[in-house]
């Protein structure tokens, strides 16, 4: 594992806020919660369902539309839509 160092320079004009060096020190883990969210919530309605028995209740209760396709599905799908747009929006890509 490589090591890095960070330095921040402090001037009259910005003074180092702890809450951005505890950002800047936790980025790693952010992105690595912001990829779970992916994988445990939008993926598992279009694969092998939701781990959590309520979770696949409440898919199965929104029932299909007109054509029929899940509407729980469509939901997460535009959610799914919403999450990237945001992520994109800050420059993150998941799968850098």
């Amino acid at each position: 594992m490589k090591k890095v160092i960070i330095e921040f320079s402090e001037t009259e004009d910005s003074m180092i806020d702890e809450r951005d060096l505890h950002l800047t020190i936790n980025a790693r883990k952010m992105m690595m919660a912001i990829g779970d969210i992916h994988e445990r919530i939008f993926r598992p309605i279009r694969k092998h369902g939701y781990g959590s028995s309520k979770l696949n209740d409440l898919t199965e209760a929104c029932g299909e539309d007109s054509e029929g396709y899940s509407n729980a599905e469509s939901l997460v799908h535009e959610l799914e839509k919403e999450f990237h747009e945001i992520l994109s929006e800050y420059n993150i890509d998941l799968h850098d």
